[in-house]
């Protein structure tokens, strides 16, 4: 850092000193230096951005799939195999269940509408159990007489503004 000047004075005498302060040469070094380490920071913390929002995405669809699982399991196991029926974004099924502290036999019904799974009971009530589901369609397992099923949503998520698809299959046994 500095160098060494000869200067003249006006008197004619010649002075060495050394001059305080950078180069050119070391002031683009420290430049050039200072702009690869701001593109490796800013490179990082883009990159941690990204995987952060696609870990949102995923935890997301995850939620959701769990969720619909869960709730598709305990009707369709509590239900009588033969009195499910499959249609277009709707299950029906009749099942045993416990309302108003009695055990009561219910028509059930699981339909997507306006981007929810909804839940019909009895034509008494409707409500939306969970939010972002763009389709339901089932199909029965052919080589299981009725006996499995293959349940595909498509799950919408927030984050993304897209929707993927989710698969659960179900055995169902009498």
């Amino acid at each position: 850092m500095g160098s060494k000047a000869t200067l003249l004075i006006d008197d004619g005498k010649i002075v060495n000193r050394k001059i305080k302060g950078l180069t050119l040469v070391e002031m683009m070094v420290a430049s050039a230096l200072s702009i690869i380490l701001f593109t490796v920071v800013a490179g990082f913390l883009f990159t941690t951005r990204k995987l952060h929002h696609y870990a949102l995405i995923m935890s997301d669809f995850s939620q959701r799939g769990q969720l619909l699982t869960q709730l598709l399991y305990q009707d369709l196991v509590s239900a009588n195999p033969s009195s499910i029926i499959f249609d277009e974004n709707n299950i029906r099924m009749k099942l045993h269940k416990k309302y108003h502290g009695k055990q009561q036999i219910v028509i059930e019904s699981l339909y997507v509408a306006r981007g929810a799974l909804f839940e019909k009971v009895n034509n008494d009530r409707s409500e939306a159990l969970i939010s972002g589901i763009d389709s339901l369609s089932a199909y029965y397992d052919a080589g299981t007489n009725n006996k499995g099923v293959m349940i595909k949503f498509r799950i919408f998520s927030k984050y993304s503004q897209k929707s993927r698809p989710w698969f659960v299959y179900f055995a169902l046994g009498e």
